[in-house]
């Protein structure tokens, strides 16, 4: 997914970094592998933007064909020891042909949600955002982000 969304916004005019992923044996502790983020872009001389990708396994095109309530952002903890450095969270559908774009600037209307994910049975706190302020986009065509 973080390749896709790589190429995507490669093709818009960004540049792309992608820090290289490191993964944890089974009894080593996570937070020893937490990284600094999924992709890093700019363009023009902006300052460098951080961009978190999740993959779903869900397919979907729009807020019509959405498959859940609202679009989790990211695990509550996550997004606050990001401290405010990303600038959005992409999310990309199972086909790999659609995302959804929640920028940070829409975290006023953020709320909290309890969930035990199926990844790993423990009880977390996630932050969502109300399907209303999500950017739909179809990554297979070459348009502006």
């Amino acid at each position: 997914a973080v390749f896709r969304v790589a190429e995507w916004l490669h093709s818009a005019g960004y540049y792309v970094a992608i820090p290289p992923m490191h993964l944890h044996e089974p009894g080593e502790n996570p937070m020893d592998y937490v990284d600094s983020g999924d992709l890093f872009i700019t363009r023009d001389d902006k300052p460098r933007m951080r961009v978190e990708v999740k993959g779903l396994t869900a397919t979907f095109t729009d807020a019509m064909d959405w498959p859940y309530q609202d679009p989790f952002v990211s695990n509550k903890a996550a997004v606050e020891r990001a401290d405010g450095e990303v600038a959005a969270y992409i999310s990309v559908s199972a086909d790999m042909n659609h995302i959804i774009i929640i920028r940070a600037d829409t975290k006023e209307h953020w709320y909290v949600h309890k969930t035990i994910p199926r990844t790993t049975g423990i009880p977390e706190e996630f932050y969502v955002c109300p399907i209303e302020h999500v950017i739909f986009k179809d990554i297979t065509r070459k348009k502006e982000p």
